[in-house]
């Protein structure tokens, strides 16, 4: 009967072929697979500053698709890619993000190396009981802004939240 052979390797897209095998006979198929694409980068201040923990948005097809953090170093990544057009901006996708970069992935340029330059604010701080002593894990903190909530964080184990705000407000 008709089988299908799918194959997959870290750092190539999957590939399938197609065989018929019959009782007594030796089917051969050869699978080639495509090395994926993948969209690098680092978040930093004017001063190269490395941003830790800071979200970048990932596009496809114009719509939010994926995020990333950024480690200590503020280097981010989006592995796996297809050939084609993707965007990418540091923040969420919210408004207060600069211009989506639009990157393109193809045979001449299969991983693509960018860095973003932000200049941000950051509001951070920490949630406790009404005693005053016990953080509070996995409490909400809503961001508002002109009445809108554009932005939600979930405290850490200490109750501590943080927000990168790329426009300077009150």
């Amino acid at each position: 009967g008709q089988l299908v052979v799918s194959v997959s390797a870290d750092g190539f897209l999957p590939g399938q072929v197609t065989a018929t095998v019959r009782t007594g006979q030796t089917a051969e198929r050869t699978v080639l697979l495509k090395r994926s694409g993948s969209i690098r980068g680092r978040v930093v201040d004017g001063t190269g500053r490395p941003f830790q923990d800071f979200p970048v948005t990932f596009y496809a097809k114009g719509r939010p698709a994926g995020l990333a953090v950024t480690d200590q170093h503020g280097y981010f990544g989006f592995l796996g890619l297809r050939a084609g057009t993707y965007g990418v901006t540091p923040g969420v996708p919210v408004g207060f993000g600069p211009e989506i970069r639009s990157l393109t992935i193809d045979d001449a340029h299969g991983s693509i190396e960018t860095t973003f330059t932000v200049n941000l604010a950051e509001l951070r701080g920490r949630v406790f009981k009404s005693d005053g002593a016990a953080p509070v894990e996995g409490a909400a903190v809503h961001l508002v802004r002109s009445g809108t909530v554009v932005e939600t964080v979930y405290t850490d184990g200490q109750g501590g939240y943080r927000f990168w705000i790329l426009q300077a407000g009150t």
